[in-house]
């Protein structure tokens, strides 16, 4: 049972770094334009992502390619139709690149998605704790009732 609330702290550790790196990405990189070459998209609910294939000519000369940038459904409806998209661009990080449309809510999901995780984590924990005291007071009741019915 403890592995709920250990697994919802380790989520809540990961999406704050997620939370973070995007944030950083956003606030930290470098501003381009980034050309769409493909848009992979679907209208069908049991599949949540869709993705764009980006070509970002850079200031330096060089052209960064990002295949398959993925984001949930619901936001992809803000760029689907783009040509062009402002893009920050961090090498190196662990979140390289950021959509600017959309890059501010992604962040704020993945921090909601954390504050969730932990509220959970905390909310299981302290049920599980109680249980496991209740079980050590007065027994399983599973085993009460099967005292009962023998008698």
């Amino acid at each position: 049972m403890w592995a709920v609330p250990v697994g919802m702290l380790l989520l809540t550790i990961n999406q704050i770094g997620v939370a973070t790196d995007l944030r950083s990405t956003l606030e930290e990189g470098t501003l381009a334009v980034a050309d769409v070459d493909s848009v992979v998209t679907t209208n069908r609910s049991e599949i949540s992502y869709d993705y764009v294939d980006l070509s970002i000519p850079m200031a330096s000369g060089d052209t960064l390619r990002y295949e398959k940038v993925t984001m949930p459904h619901s936001l992809f409806t803000y760029i689907q139709d783009e040509k062009k998209l402002d893009v920050r661009v961090k090498p190196g990080a662990s979140q390289e690149l950021v959509i600017v449309q959309v890059a501010d809510t992604q962040w704020r999901i993945a921090a909601m998605n954390a504050a969730i995780c932990f509220v959970f984590g905390i909310l299981a924990g302290v049920g599980i704790y109680f249980w496991n005291k209740t079980l050590t007071q007065k027994g399983d009741p599973a085993m009460a009732a099967l005292n009962v019915d023998q008698a």
